[in-house]
């Protein structure tokens, strides 16, 4: 249920949820909103990756074309590719899955099943090739660095654990 003051928010800057909300306020100039959250992060999962799909349409700058944008994400939702999705004004990164019932289209079990590292693997694969489709001006897996709290970038998906890897892809 949403609070009195969240629904006060999303009247005032005109969105219909939380992830346009979101997406407004990480590009203010696209909609003559004061720029204070420029610099801010979103967190998305589960339902809330087709609110952010349908809100990042309207969004053009540069190289980012926001209906290209969706149309990859909302491909990766509908094959459960997605976990979450870590956005900034010109950065999207994306974890899939440890588990089916992780994905954000997920509708069965609650507890689900573990998937294998092989799936996963493929998953991070499919995620990168789909992403490509949205000309991004850089496309990486990335892994957390948490001596540095830094990403590390590379071209290929790391040998080994997983657990701290994303795929990044970067608009100018």
């Amino acid at each position: 249920m949403m609070s009195d003051r969240t629904k006060k928010l999303l009247e005032a800057i005109g969105a219909k949820n939380l992830a346009e909300a979101g997406v407004k306020l990480l590009n203010p100039y696209d909609f003559d909103l004061p720029e204070i959250f420029e610099d801010a992060e979103l967190h998305i999962e589960g339902e809330r990756v087709e609110e952010f799909i349908e809100a990042i349409k309207p969004i053009a700058w540069n190289e980012f074309d926001g209906k290209r944008v969706a149309e990859a994400i909302r491909k990766l939702h509908e094959r459960g590719a997605i976990m979450e999705l870590e956005v900034t004004k010109d950065t999207i990164l994306v974890t899939p899955p440890f588990w089916t019932s992780q994905a954000s289209n997920y509708k069965g079990d609650p507890n689900g099943r573990k998937l294998t590292e092989e799936e996963r693997r493929g998953l991070f694969y499919l995620i990168k090739a789909t992403l490509a489709d949205a000309n991004p001006d850089e496309l990486h897996f990335v892994t957390l660095d948490e001596k540095a709290l830094d990403w590390k970038v590379s071209e290929d998906l790391p040998d080994g654990d997983l657990t701290h890897v994303r795929v990044r892809a970067w608009w100018d």
